[in-house]
């Protein structure tokens, strides 16, 4: 009877401990497999819709913005932006390697003046990055 006894405690150790490390070995396999994509979708400044062709590069990372006034900001704290963007599990886009043969130009005032109501239907309807 004793020796049942054993036997049968010894078991159910064995199987707990199989059961816990089948466990543990499908927690580390979970922990290889990436982590699914946050692509960036708001402007960091006013929180509207992103215009891809807006844009400004820092640290590496490609930030857009949803109007030609915004950049202007973000730059004012680059690293405050993109690390409460990426806190937010957002995976911005890098930015590609600069030419060193191509000098870069600076921008026209014109071109990134804000043109019409581009503000329309955003937080606080305009104001804020563009004034």
């Amino acid at each position: 009877m004793k020796k049942t006894i054993v036997i049968a405690g010894l078991t159910v150790i064995l199987l707990g401990n199989g059961y816990i490390l089948a466990q543990d070995d499908q927690a580390h396999s979970d922990a290889g497999q990436a982590v699914a994509k946050k692509a960036q979708t708001t402007c960091p400044i006013m929180g509207g819709a992103v215009n891809t062709n807006i844009y400004a590069d820092a640290d590496g990372k490609r930030v857009y913005f949803c109007c030609k006034g915004c950049p202007a900001e973000f730059k004012k704290d680059p690293a405050k932006y993109i690390n409460k963007m990426e806190k937010d599990g957002i995976t911005l886009d890098k930015a590609p390697a600069k030419d060193p043969a191509r000098k870069e130009q600076p921008a026209k005032p014109e071109a990134v003046k804000p043109e019409g109501d581009e503000h329309s239907g955003h937080k606080g309807g305009g104001a804020g990055c563009c004034m």
